[in-house]
C-alpha cells in the first residue's frame, strides 16, 4: 500500500542506444493537485489515500460482527469487508501498472521476468516489515490468549513460515493474522501480471486484464451466488483458491482502471465539472450501496456497483476532479500507513476482545478493540523503527571495519 506513484509527461523516452520510442501512455505534466501533494520527491493522490483509510474502516467493521448480539440494535452490512478488499485490489492493481510503466517497462524491455520480480521484491521490501511486526503481534496474542500451553506453541510456531514468507495463498493457507492473506494473495498474482506489462503491454492492457477480470468476477458470482465467502470450497477438489480468484479479479480490474486513467489523461474535451459530477456520483452510489443495501450475503447489487469502481478510482487518480482540492493537505499523507496499520493490526485486538472480554455489549467490545488496535499500530511501528536502526548501525559498524581496513 505504499509506494512511489509518481507521473511522467514526456511522450517519448531514450532507450540506450540512443534511439527514441513511444511510451505506453502519453500523460500530460502533473495537475496542481498533484504538485501540492508532492511528498519526498514523489506524487501521491491523497484522495485515495483518503479513500484507503475509509475501506480500513470498513474491513475493522466488519470483524467486529462476532460481537453482534441478539439484543444489539446495530446491524452491519453483510459483506462490506469483502467489498472494501476488491477496491484495495483494484486500486493496488492500478498503481502497479503506473509504477511498471514509469521505471520497469523500459529498462527491463529485454528482460521482463528480471523487471517483473524486481518490482516484486520492491513490493515486499515496502510492505513486510510491517507484516512481519504484524505477525509477531498476532501470534503472541494468539499463545496467550489461545494457545497457553507450551506445546501448543511450540508446534504451532513451526507452522509460521509459509505466512512469513507472504505465500501462505499458494495453497499453505494457516494464518496467525487472517488479514494478511490480501498481501500473500495480491504478492503471487502481481508476478505474472508485472511480466506482461512488461513484455507484452498491449495484450495486457487491452486483452488479458478486462477479459481476466469479468470472467473471475463472473466465476465468483455463480460459484457462491454473489457472495465473497469460500469461494470453490466445493467446486476444485476442496481447495482453498478463493483468494487468489479474488486478488486476480480485483488487479484485473485494477489494470483497467489504469487504462481508463491514462484515456482521462489524454482527453482536453470534457470539462472538469464533468469528471467532479460523475466522481460525487459514483463515489455516492458506491457508499449508499455498500452500507444500506447490503443486508444479505447474497449481493447482487453489491457484486454489480463493483464493475463501476475502476471508473471511480481512475478520476481521482487523474486529480481532473474537483473534488481533489480538498486533498492537498500534506498531513493527509499519514491516511495511508494509517490505513495499512488498521488493516494489519486489528485482527490482534479482536482476539484479545474475544477472549478477555466475553459477553459485553456490542459498543464496549468495539471501543476496546479500537483502543488496542490503536495500540498494537504504535507498537507495531516501534518494532519496525527499532529493527530499522539495529540493521542501519550493523552497516555502519560493517562499514566502519572497512575503512579502518583500508587504512591499515
Amino acid at each position: 500500500m505504499r509506494g512511489d506513484w509518481s507521473r511522467w509527461s514526456l511522450n517519448v523516452m531514450e532507450s540506450k542506444t540512443g534511439q527514441t520510442k513511444p511510451l505506453f501512455v502519453n500523460l500530460p505534466p502533473p495537475t496542481v493537485e498533484q504538485k501540492i501533494s508532492k511528498n519526498d520527491g514523489t506524487f501521491r493522490s491523497y484522495q485515495l489515500d483518503f479513500f484507503k483509510f475509509i475501506l480500513a474502516i470498513y474491513v475493522f467493521i466488519s470483524h467486529t460482527q462476532c460481537f453482534v448480539g441478539e439484543n444489539t440494535r446495530i446491524k452491519l452490512p453483510a459483506n462490506i469487508g469483502g467489498d472494501s478488499v476488491h477496491v484495495f485490489f483494484i486500486i493496488s492493481g492500478m498503481l502497479m501498472a503506473n509504477s511498471i510503466y514509469k521505471h520497469y517497462s523500459d529498462r527491463y524491455i529485454s528482460q521482463p521476468g528480471k523487471g517483473a520480480m524486481t518490482f516484486l521484491m520492491s513490493k515486499v521490501k515496502s510492505m513486510l516489515p510491517q507484516s512481519l511486526a504484524a505477525l509477531l503481534i498476532s501470534f503472541s496474542v494468539l499463545s496467550i490468549c489461545v494457545y497457553k500451553d507450551l506445546n501448543a506453541i511450540l508446534y504451532n510456531l513451526t507452522t509460521i513460515f509459509p505466512e512469513m514468507f507472504l505465500i501462505n495463498q499458494a495453497g499453505m493457507d494457516i494464518r496467525f493474522n487472517p488479514p494478511m492473506w490480501y498481501v500473500s494473495a495480491m504478492l503471487i498474482c502481481m508476478l505474472p501480471m508485472a511480466y506482461l506489462l512488461i513484455k507484452k503491454s498491449d495484450f495486457m492492457l487491452y486483452v488479458c486484464a478486462p477479459l481476466s477480470a469479468v470472467i473471475s468476477l463472473g466465476v465468483m458470482c455463480m460459484a457462491n451466488d454473489y457472495g465473497w465467502s469460500y469461494i470453490f470450497v466445493n467446486v476444485i477438489n476442496n481447495v482453498h483458491y478463493e483468494d487468489l480468484i479474488r486478488a486476480l479479479a480485483g488487479l484485473n480490474f485494477g489494470i483497467c482502471a489504469y487504462t481508463i486513467y491514462s484515456k482521462i489523461c489524454e482527453d482536453d474535451k470534457l470539462p472538469n465539472v464533468f469528471y467532479t459530477f460523475l466522481e460525487v456520483v459514483l463515489y455516492c452510489l458506491f457508499f449508499v450501496v455498500t452500507l444500506f443495501f447490503d443486508n444479505s450475503l447474497i449481493a447482487r447489487n453489491v457484486m454489480s456497483v463493483l464493475l463501476t469502481v475502476p471508473i471511480t478510482v481512475a478520476i481521482t487518480f487523474s486529480g481532473k476532479s474537483n473534488v481533489s482540492k480538498l486533498f492537498r493537505f500534506r498531513w493527509m499523507r499519514y491516511f495511508s500507513p494509517i490505513s495499512f496499520d488498521i488493516f494489519l493490526n486489528h485482527w490482534a485486538a479482536r482476539v484479545i476482545v474475544e477472549n478477555v472480554f466475553p459477553a459485553h455489549s456490542y459498543k464496549f467490545s468495539v471501543m476496546i478493540m479500537a483502543l488496542l488496535t490503536i495500540l498494537f499500530s504504535m507498537i507495531n511501528h516501534l518494532i519496525v523503527k527499532l529493527c530499522n536502526l539495529a540493521v542501519k548501525n550493523m552497516f555502519l559498524k560493517q562499514l566502519k571495519r572497512r575503512a579502518l581496513d583500508e587504512s591499515l
